[in-house]
């Protein structure tokens, strides 16, 4: 099972090279797109084809796969509408009327509002220092950050051991998360990506307790540090297919800021999160 795991996972990494803005990963997705624009055309109803081939780059939003959706067309019963939004169920319980005041007769309504992707912890309210929440952070950074993805600081400046001492909580310490900001990746396997924050946590909490030998640690990491990781980040995710342009719970619509995703492959997360030596550096710990 551990081979089979490891070869599914190298399998899946392989195709990261296409979600890349680089010649041969501009080849592989025109190539890819091309296929999935055939299928599309000779499974689906000739009516609904305008509405079900994307028109934006492969990968600039998640892939849905197809169970049988696009053959269901041509069926009687079926009828695809494209609308701006729902305004109401008629008392029937069977009746929608959309935003263009057309009624539709269903036999299920399925309300598919999706996730808030950008506001994570969201109803959750997380105060640090100064009462300043965590979400009211994110929006003054143009959206949610992190160091390595699973721990947050309030950016007000560099932090010493002396500085941490002194007062009883600075930012947000000891603040650990899983699927954190800019965790997620691209085509890989996500719980993998949180076993991977999992270690590194627990790294993280074993050498800060070996460093001081005493209950109590507080840990986190310095600003600048954070500010540095995280401009690298958004680096690098340009050069991803990703785009702001295009409309996807990956991006902070208001900032453009992609705030999810992990700019390079599950291996090198892995190795990250798991193998690297931790830079200590980059941390204040204290009692």
């Amino acid at each position: 099972m551990w081979v089979y795991r490891l070869w599914t996972a190298w399998q899946l990494d392989r195709a990261f090279f296409m979600f890349r803005k680089t010649a041969v990963g501009d080849k592989a997705r025109g190539q890819t797109a091309e296929a999935l624009r055939a299928y599309i055309t000779s499974t689906a109803s000739p009516e609904y084809q305008d509405i079900l081939v994307p028109t934006y780059d492969f990968g600039a939003k998640r892939p849905v796969m197809d169970h049988g959706y696009l053959a269901s067309t041509f069926r009687d019963n079926f009828e695809l509408v494209k609308c701006d939004g729902l305004v109401r169920v008629e008392h029937d319980g069977r009746t929608i009327v959309d935003a263009a005041g057309h009624s539709h007769y269903t036999d299920i309504v399925v309300l598919a509002n999706g996730f808030a992707t950008q506001d994570l912890l969201t109803p959750m309210i997380v105060r640090g220092r100064g009462s300043k929440s965590l979400q009211e952070q994110w929006q003054s950074m143009g959206g949610s950050e992190a160091y390595m993805g699973c721990v947050i600081i309030d950016r007000i400046g560099d932090a010493t051991a002396d500085t941490l001492r002194s007062v009883s909580v600075h930012g947000f310490p000891n603040l650990f998360l899983l699927t954190g900001p800019n965790t997620l990746p691209t085509g890989n396997s996500t719980l993998h990506g949180i076993e991977c924050s999992v270690i590194y946590i627990t790294r993280l909490l074993k050498g800060a307790w070996a460093a001081l030998a005493v209950d109590g640690v507080i840990i986190e990491p310095d600003a600048s540090e954070q500010a540095t990781y995280n401009e690298k980040l958004q680096q690098d995710m340009q050069q991803l297919v990703y785009s702001s342009a295009v409309s996807t719970w990956y991006i902070n619509k208001e900032t453009g800021k992609n705030t999810l995703i992990w700019p390079g492959t599950q291996f090198s997360f892995w190795w990250s999160r798991c193998v690297s030596a931790i830079r200590w550096q980059a941390w204040g710990i204290a009692t």
